[in-house]
């Protein structure tokens, strides 16, 4: 449509060892909880590894903590019906979305992806679709020691949080905001932002024209963000980092 601002997208690249990463800026809870017991292996779609032998679906909290393989995948699509409410990684645990996708939307309120206490979340692109969303949820909250790698193409539909001690990095496209609120923070960086994996790449957020980036987060001296802008080209560890 002639006039319409086009949505803002920054990327963050992080080269090979040793080189300078280019920064570029372009355009304009819900229910019960079901916890994993992984009984049998670590597959998230056996009823096997969940409390009461019961799938976490719509109208649940799935929960990964400490149990027995708790490096958790995904073994086909968890949407729609098969998609919940609210998704807490937690204690050294992780989750792999591992070529498929998962939604986490509580119908009536936000539905809220949180990663703490050490734990990991992995999303690779998915498989034979990779402009398809991995993750779909409406708020993601990374706390402190805790790391996610978006591989992928993920949608926030509100706000993603970093706290002092996470970690945001990897190559794939994160779009912050679907358009249907009033312009507000879409990220709040107190941890690092880290682009890279695995031998560099770019990490590219995306807003919707009514989310800003806050690059160094809370007011508070102890929790400034942190941009790293040259990688050593494995899981985006930093020889310089660009305090914001």
């Amino acid at each position: 449509m002639a006039g319409a601002e086009r949505p803002r997208r920054w990327g963050i690249h992080a080269p090979w060892a040793g080189l300078a990463a280019v920064v570029s800026l372009a355009g304009p809870a819900g229910g019960q909880t079901i916890s994993w017991d992984g009984d049998l292996n670590n597959s998230w779609q056996s009823p096997l590894n969940w409390a009461g032998n019961a799938l976490p679906v719509n109208g649940f909290t799935a929960f990964i903590g400490v149990a027995p393989n708790n490096d958790v995948l995904l073994n086909a699509d968890a949407v729609g019906v098969f998609g919940v409410d609210d998704l807490i990684v937690a204690d050294g645990a992780s989750l792999s979305t591992n070529g498929f996708r998962i939604q986490v939307d509580e119908p009536f309120q936000s539905g809220n992806t949180l990663v703490r206490d050490g734990a990991t979340l992995l999303m690779p692109a998915v498989a034979g679709n990779p402009n398809a969303f991995a993750i779909d949820t409406d708020r993601m909250q990374l706390r402190t020691n805790s790391t996610f790698i978006p591989l992928g193409r993920a949608l926030i539909a509100a706000r993603l949080d970093l706290d002092s001690g996470a970690t945001l990095s990897g190559t794939g496209t994160l779009q912050i905001g679907d358009g249907t609120a009033s312009a507000t923070v879409g990220l709040n960086n107190d941890g690092v932002v880290a682009p890279g994996f695995l031998g560099g790449g770019t990490l590219t957020l995306v807003s919707d024209n009514l989310r800003t980036f806050d690059l160094d987060g809370s007011s508070l001296a102890s929790e400034d963000g942190v941009v790293r802008v040259t990688a050593d080209g494995l899981f985006g560890v930093a020889a310089t980092e660009l305090v914001v």
